[in-house]
């Protein structure tokens, strides 16, 4: 028997339902470094990256997961990346918490008409396997939230469950790093 707790429903007449907190990004000024700290201490594996590798020409993400949490760890790789200078200023810190929706566009204009103040217009990244749609709101202080739908490969299977291979968004690859063989032997359970 399958439950509402369990599974994703199909749609929702709500726009602004949030299915469940998609990821939360953090601006550091070394993604590289700061996964492996953040892996070490609190036990999240390293899972993929999108950088210059893999045709990001403007900042390096890391992914980190434990069960279904999703840290993202962005760096600027040039002047102009909004990071840069919010880095420059306030050092490493947590920048977006970020929500799966059923439809990232159509929850922001309903979050704008509501009265929220736009951070970044609705936006599609798309390749040949599926699309993440991302549109965000300004919060407080210098945090915001985005909106997140996701289709094809991209688009989590089942809300509850932690995400089991698929990529994150285009761009990303997956990664085997060293340091997941010590997590798995060394839990820490977040």
């Amino acid at each position: 028997m399958t439950t509402a707790a369990t599974t994703m429903p199909e749609t929702s007449t709500d726009p602004l339902a949030l299915i469940d907190v998609d990821h939360v990004r953090f601006y550091v000024g070394n993604a590289k470094q700061a996964a492996y700290f953040y892996a070490h201490t609190f036990g999240f594996n390293i899972t993929q990256v999108a950088d210059l590798t893999t045709g990001s020409r403007d900042e390096a993400d890391y992914l980190l997961t434990q069960g279904n949490i999703r840290l993202l760890l962005t760096t600027p790789l040039n002047d102009s990346h909004p990071a840069a200078e919010e880095i420059k200023k306030y050092g490493d810190g947590v920048k977006d918490i970020a929500f799966t929706v059923f439809d990232a566009e159509k929850a922001w204009e309903r979050a704008v008409a509501n009265g929220a103040v736009s951070a970044q217009e609705p936006r599609t990244i798309s390749d040949d396997k599926g699309t993440v749609t991302v549109a965000s709101i300004k919060t407080y202080g210098r945090a915001i939230h985005t909106f997140v739908s996701r289709t094809g490969i991209y688009a989590l299977p089942d809300f509850k469950k932690a995400p089991t291979g698929q990529l994150f968004m285009p761009v990303f690859r997956h990664i085997d790093s060293p340091v997941n063989a010590y997590i798995a032997a060394n839990p820490c359970g977040l």
